[in-house]
């Protein structure tokens, strides 16, 4: 097995974390990836906090594995973050920016 920090920390059997490609990295990727070992990684893009957390349940629903999102935080707001914090998403990449809201 591949025994790395990366799987260890994350609790996944490969070190592969998916690209959180929005409009491409949906819930059905997202889940297969998790799935299959490694870690998939929703693409949120302009995706609205309610939508957001809609997948997040859709995620769960067909994984209890280790899966991310990724916030593109010049179409995200501070509601996105909510999201992400009360369904306790193991892991949340900001690309291209920070946070909104002044949390980074």
């Amino acid at each position: 097995m591949w025994k790395t920090r990366i799987t260890r920390q994350y609790q996944i059997e490969f070190p592969f974390i998916g690209a959180g490609m929005a409009f491409a990295a949906t819930a059905p990727l997202v889940s297969a990836v998790s799935e299959a070992g490694g870690m998939g990684v929703l693409g949120v893009g302009v995706m609205p906090p309610a939508v957001l957390d809609q997948t997040v349940t859709q995620i769960r629903r067909a994984t209890s594995k280790p899966f991310g999102i990724d916030i593109i935080p010049r179409f995200a707001t501070t509601e996105h973050i909510q999201v992400a914090i009360q369904a306790r998403v193991p892991v949340v990449v900001f690309f291209l920016g920070r946070p909104p809201g002044g949390m980074g």
